[in-house]
């Protein structure tokens, strides 16, 4: 995999994020200054000697004590610590910029892709101390409203379901975004609320899938956006 080359820069590269983002981990990796910080990053990495090893540690690990682990990387704040974990997450969220590029309309893969660097970037400097578990989904799980087109049908069940609309809206994109503003300020919906609606009609996921990325059961998906869905509904724009 192109993000597990540590000490060599791969050949086949995606965007021109992805190419200075390997050229940048590599010489990461080959600094003397960097390899000398891997000693500060806790006692939970004392078998590793570079930043390298470090992201392998977090491959070959599994929950519950890579949450250990992910949450003791975010909360020593420096600058290595979060390197490492955007390294680490790279294909996550390369996976979720693809997702947002399928969509009609919505732009570069590059743009895209660099919007989720800057969302993960700043969730990793604000990390609240009260999220303790769960680090995966909090690191990676942030909602995003397409800025054109985003009339969505998806199965569910074997049923087709929409996200709420307004007949008058000129430009759907940000008759979504003032929506979900009104809901999360009035308190009709959280922050998880909209996730789960946006992993599951914007990004086209089955329940199932986004019962899996947000330790749920399906049912409980279903019943969440369907309740979301309602409270939507009564907000007038």
């Amino acid at each position: 995999m192109i993000f597990r080359s540590h000490h060599q820069v791969p050949e086949a590269q995606t965007c021109p994020t992805i190419t200075a983002l390997l050229q940048e981990w590599v010489t990461i990796n080959r600094s003397i200054e960097f390899t000398r910080q891997v000693p500060n990053l806790g006692p939970l990495f004392a078998t590793c000697t570079t930043p390298g090893d470090v992201v392998d540690l977090l491959d070959q690990t599994s929950y519950p004590h890579l949450d250990e682990l992910l949450h003791s990387l975010v909360k020593t704040g420096s600058y290595l610590a979060h390197r490492i974990l955007l390294q680490a997450f790279l294909p996550k969220l390369l996976k979720k910029a693809l997702k947002r590029a399928w969509l009609p309309n919505s732009g570069e893969l590059d743009d895209h892709l660099q919007d989720c660097i800057s969302d993960f970037w700043q969730i990793c400097a604000n990390y609240p101390d009260t999220w303790n578990g769960h680090v995966v989904r909090h690191l990676t799980h942030t909602p995003y409203v397409p800025q054109r087109s985003i009339t969505r049908t998806v199965p569910l069940d074997g049923q087709a379901h929409e996200l709420p609309q307004t007949e008058t809206a000129e430009d759907p994109g940000q008759t979504l975004t003032e929506l979900f503003t009104i809901a999360l300020t009035s308190g009709l919906a959280t922050t998880e609320d909209l996730d789960l609606l946006c992993a599951t009609y914007l990004e086209k996921n089955t329940s199932n899938v986004v019962a899996e990325q947000f330790g749920l059961t399906p049912a409980a998906v279903r019943k969440r956006c369907q309740r979301t869905k309602e409270r939507l509904a009564t907000i007038t724009i």
